[in-house]
């Protein structure tokens, strides 16, 4: 695989919320602060959102369009959203897999750099350090 650079990740702003509402997985609610999207072309191909739980930094959710390189996609979206928590200073967040969802839930324990914390309901709860 050769990166065209066509692909943008930038900071979601109030023109994209009509496309990111367009994903099946968001459920009508706008995302909160900060969201990232990946752009080519105008189109938003996936995003990763934020939403607190009381003073906890939640990632989530994350959504990309059907297609190739999903897991490039989302590997770069998160890459570029930890770029953005660290920019203002957060050191840490959490997120949910759902347990169905285990190829997802697999690739996390396996890479090391997540934090398995425990299920919550029908999810896996991770959590991640920035360094």
């Amino acid at each position: 695989m050769h990166p065209t650079g066509r692909t943008r990740y930038r900071l979601a702003t109030d023109e994209d919320q009509e496309q990111i509402r367009n994903f099946n997985q968001q459920d009508g609610e706008d995302p909160g602060w900060p969201t990232v999207v990946a752009e080519r072309d105008g189109e938003i191909l996936g995003y990763l959102a934020t939403h607190r739980q009381g003073d906890q930094i939640m990632a989530g959710p994350l959504a990309i369009k059907e297609g190739r390189n999903r897991g490039v996609l989302a590997l770069r979206i998160c890459q570029a959203y930890e770029n953005v928590l660290k920019a203002i200073g957060i050191v840490s967040y959490r997120f949910y897999i759902h347990a169905e969802l285990d190829t997802w839930h697999r690739m996390a324990m396996r890479s090391g750099l997540f934090e398995y914390e425990g299920m919550v309901e029908d999810h896996l709860l991770f959590r991640r350090d920035l360094k």
